[in-house]
């Protein structure tokens, strides 16, 4: 019986995720039956990612770059679900989350589209995104993570769009990813989508004219403060996701608080807990004027808070619903995803 209540959250709640977003499912079996403590997590998930890797090496060597995409790909999961709540062992944290910015840097020349890196002007930062440009003149899906995701995790979200002819430009906004310690998590999102909507205006190949932006549980907030730059956003799907964090704030577990807490580049939960007064969509929801697609699950928590996006939006925003859903359905991840990308490619039509 599992008694670590961190291990035991994962094991109840994470598994849908791991294998939605490409970690073969016999591999989350194996960690998850072997794992018995939190403090195993890392260490076990960043080591089998180092397995693939080696793999993925010698698939190289052979000549079989096919086969090593998807080893160099999988390795990149694996090191990021390692590492992705393990805030409280930086050294741990920071290993795994090189390889795995690396490993998939390896595989990203081979996807079909390729996945460009590119690296968008902020702050004096570059913000990392990855293009991937299905034809040329195509428009355009940002892909926003969530708390405690990267764009590297978002690469099943883009090839449902790619698909439909939408171009994906999957980005690791402020305190997220590569940027996580140079610039903390932005609650005024629509700055960086600014910076975005520059970039894609004057990049070739893409029209930056018609774009979509698409946002993953904290992503779909997110999301939402982007498209109050106006056109050119034409369409935004919030995937989960919240229109006031201070109400999410008190019920987090203690592994989201820390991620919280880090990623706002606060000296402690009480700095961040004030710093969460910040993420509100309350008194600007009435300023988005494209058309928005609301994702919620039944046995979602966010959906039943006060001021959930469906409540804010009541009448404006459309609504797909999952009563089975859990956080982001991915539990139901086959049913909504297409569904998700045939709604953005009609919006960029």
């Amino acid at each position: 019986m599992v008694t670590d209540v961190r291990l035991e959250a994962a094991v109840r709640t994470w598994r849908s995720r791991f294998v939605a977003n490409g970690v073969y499912a016999g591999e989350v079996d194996a960690l998850l039956a072997r794992i018995g403590r939190w403090e195993d997590w890392c260490p076990a998930w960043h080591g089998r990612g180092r397995w693939y890797a080696a793999r993925a090496a010698e698939a190289d060597a052979a000549g079989r770059r096919r086969t090593g995409r998807d080893a160099w790909r999988q390795a990149s999961l694996l090191a990021h679900f390692g590492k992705y709540l393990f805030l409280h062992d930086r050294a741990a944290y920071e290993a795994a989350h090189r390889d795995a910015v690396e490993w998939y840097r390896r595989a990203a020349p081979r996807f079909d589209p390729p996945a460009v890196p590119l690296a968008i002007p902020f702050e004096g930062e570059g913000l990392a995104a990855y293009l991937r440009l299905p034809r040329p003149g195509a428009p355009v899906a940002v892909l926003v993570p969530g708390l405690d995701s990267v764009k590297e995790e978002l690469h099943a979200y883009s090839d449902d769009l790619v698909a439909r002819g939408v171009a994906t430009l999957a980005l690791d906004g402020p305190g997220q990813g590569e940027s996580e310690r140079r610039l903390p998590l932005e609650p005024a999102f629509e700055r960086v989508m600014a910076a975005v909507v520059e970039l894609l205006a004057r990049l070739d190949g893409v029209d930056g004219r018609r774009v979509a932006v698409v946002g993953v549980s904290v992503g779909g907030y997110l999301a939402l403060r982007a498209a109050l730059v106006g056109p050119p956003v034409r369409a935004v799907a919030a995937l989960g996701g919240f229109a006031h964090y201070p109400d999410e704030w008190p019920v987090q577990p203690a592994l989201s608080r820390l991620a919280f807490t880090v990623r706002t580049h606060s000296s402690d939960e009480a700095e961040a807990g004030r710093r969460a007064e910040a993420f509100s969509l309350l008194g600007v929801v009435d300023r988005i004027a494209c058309p928005v697609l609301v994702l919620e699950g039944g046995r979602d928590g966010h959906r039943n808070r006060p001021g959930s996006l469906s409540a804010l939006g009541a009448g404006r925003f459309e609504r797909l619903y999952y009563p089975e859903g859990g956080h982001v359905c991915n539990n139901v991840s086959p049913l909504y995803r297409p569904r998700v990308a045939d709604w953005v490619a009609s919006r960029l039509a």
